[in-house]
């Protein structure tokens, strides 16, 4: 017998389906969260000196999907990287910008998916979903509507990860 998500007993708490692109990205995430960029920390190459990142400290404002392996509280203060930034290196300076993801700068606001990085109990922003809060607006310019209202998008990405839980029900 075949069994659906509708037959289950999680049909209560499963919102209608999402957008999809956003319940993969619910899926791929460690962590969902809104926050401020506190401050630039650092821009620095890896190792092997063939990728520039930058990484920044945020401060959460809310917890839309909480990692299990390093809980995140609200109003605390978490390490978030990106790729891009500046160094000076043997006296120059190299800079490296990635067109598809704008850099961050203090004070702004994002609805930021994030992939936990457990070597360094840090954060990497993913460059398809770092989403820009302005005032009760959303900047999603990737997607096909620009721009959406805040609260209806924190809705969409908290069903998401609602309906990523729903969609790993076994069926049978």
């Amino acid at each position: 017998m075949s069994t659906s998500i509708i037959d289950t007993p999680l049909e209560r708490k499963c919102p209608p389906y999402p957008l999809p692109g956003l319940v993969g990205l619910a899926y791929a995430a460690d962590a969902v969260v809104i926050g401020a960029i506190k401050e630039k920390i650092t821009s620095q190459l890896t190792e092997g000196e063939d990728f520039l990142f930058s990484e920044y400290e945020v401060v959460v404002e809310d917890v839309i999907k909480n990692n299990p392996n390093a809980s995140i509280e609200l109003n605390s203060a978490i390490s978030v990287v990106r790729p891009g930034g500046k160094v000076r290196l043997n006296g120059k300076v190299i800079s490296a910008v990635v067109y598809s993801f704008s850099p961050f700068f203090e004070g702004d606001r994002y609805l930021l998916f994030l992939k936990y990085i457990p070597q360094t109990q840090s954060y990497q922003a993913f460059t398809n979903a770092s989403f820009l809060i302005e005032g009760e607006v959303v900047k999603t310019p990737k997607m096909s509507r620009p721009e959406h209202n805040k609260q209806a998008f924190v809705t969409e990405v908290k069903d998401a990860v609602l309906g990523e839980r729903c969609q790993a029900v076994v069926l049978n």
